[in-house]
């Protein structure tokens, strides 16, 4: 009797081993498919929040050309003020944010690149023109020191050393470029010579400021274009007094219909007017009435 309680027992007891093992293995399988249904929701979601998105990125817009531009006008971030290569770097500086914009549109970076190309072709001309005047200029120099050598050798001694340098810089522009009395002193502050040792070069380097006007004005005209009050008001900006400014734009040999004709063709190059708005626009810029209408004339509209 005995023997038969230990069978069943044992029996009993293989079945109860063998109900655990089932439920182990199936609850097994069911938190492995569990795993794999939510490790595919999972990535199911990922997939639909990528392709979300990129689907709120906005549309592509090429910003290289710009970008190019605005980088390369760093190189003539050392131009005197008033000049087309600071203009050209001062006009990349308000685009250089454009890309981080909200709302910029690729008709934006268009018309930016537009008046990027015409300030750098400005400032390229501007560039050419001064290399061709600059031997004259070298030469003019090399007269006027061999007739200043004696009165320079009496009064170096009394000059200190940073005055000499200011005269010798304020000299070495003038080989190249035109300056007004204030403008030449705010250039060699900007070299970091005091406002006495700046003053002092301005006031000792032996420019004719009326013929400085004279050269700046021509040297506008070589790479732009102004009308005769136009001219004045610039000359004025760069501290020319008003009667050298006046003279500047008397003396220059421009042919204020010509430069009315040329302003007229620059603004068309980057951007639309009807006949009307063109002439009102040269007239703002200080053309008559008659030069207004011719400079539209000549365009053809």
């Amino acid at each position: 009797m005995n023997e038969k309680k230990k069978g069943v027992l044992a029996l009993v007891g293989g079945l109860v081993a063998l109900v655990i093992f089932v439920m182990m293995f199936t609850s097994t399988g069911s938190n492995t498919t569990g795993s794999k249904k939510t490790e595919s929701a999972s990535t199911v979601k990922t997939t639909t929040s990528d392709k979300a998105k990129e689907e709120t990125k906005p549309s592509s817009l090429d910003f290289s050309e710009l970008e190019e531009l605005v980088l390369d006008s760093t190189n003539y971030a050392t131009g005197a003020r008033g000049t087309a290569a600071f203009d050209y770097y001062e006009i990349a500086k308000t685009y250089a944010d454009l890309p981080s914009k909200d709302g910029t549109t690729q008709t934006d970076i268009d018309d930016a690149v537009a008046i990027l190309k015409r300030a750098k072709k400005d400032a390229i001309a501007e560039k050419e023109q001064s290399t061709k005047t600059e031997s004259k200029e070298e030469k003019k120099e090399s007269k006027k020191s061999e007739s200043d050598t004696s009165t320079s050798s009496q009064s170096s001694s009394k000059m200190t050393t940073s005055q000499a340098n200011a005269l010798e810089k304020a000299k070495s522009y003038l080989s190249y470029a035109s300056f007004s009395h204030g403008g030449l002193v705010e250039q060699l502050e900007y070299e970091k010579f005091s406002h006495d040792d700046a003053v002092y070069g301005a006031d000792n380097c032996g420019a004719d400021w009326m013929e400085q006007a004279v050269s700046k004005a021509k040297s506008y005209l070589g790479y732009s274009s102004f009308s005769y009050d136009g001219m004045i008001k610039q000359l004025e900006y760069e501290k020319f007094t008003n009667e050298q400014a006046v003279h500047g734009a008397d003396n220059c040999g421009a042919d204020w219909n010509e430069q009315a004709a040329k302003k007229a063709k620059s603004y068309l190059e980057y951007s639309s007017f009807s006949r009307d708005s063109l002439v009102d626009q040269l007239m703002y810029e200080g053309f008559t009435t008659e030069q207004a209408e011719y400079g539209v004339s000549k365009t053809g509209l």
